[in-house]
């Protein structure tokens, strides 16, 4: 069965470019967008997702925020959350993994950056070697 991801970002083009870079995985990973907080939330309701890729900063309620609802909520504070930014900015990434994300990364980042991340979200207790 495939892992389902949400990507959840304010910018569609971004989104686009992603699901066209992991073309590559979706015989094993079926990709979720959403391009606001409230339609992710709508998105986890109709699925079982197994990781979420959020952004930092979107209008409305941000990334942040996002993180923090899911990690209390029941149905949700399990699901491995992995943050993006298109800053370089330390302190925040230390906020969002003490917040629960199992990562952060920096826009624009390599694909391979991203595949490697997700597999070690959805696999946790494997060892791995990105492609």
């Amino acid at each position: 069965m495939k892992k389902k991801l949400l990507f959840v970002d304010d910018d569609e083009n971004f989104l686009a470019g992603i699901v066209r870079r992991l073309r590559s995985r979706e015989q094993e990973w079926e990709m979720i967008l959403a391009t606001s907080v409230l339609d992710a939330f709508q998105k986890i309701r109709e699925s079982e997702i197994d990781v979420i890729i959020s952004d930092v900063f979107m209008p409305g309620a941000g990334g942040m925020e996002f993180l923090g609802f899911l990690k209390e909520g029941i149905h949700t504070k399990t699901i491995p959350i992995i943050m993006i930014t298109g800053k370089n900015d330390e302190e925040l990434k230390r906020r969002a993994i003490n917040l629960g994300a199992v990562d952060l990364l920096k826009k624009p980042f390599e694909p391979e950056e991203l595949i490697a991340s997700l597999v070690s979200a959805l696999y946790p207790n494997e060892k791995h070697q990105t492609k």
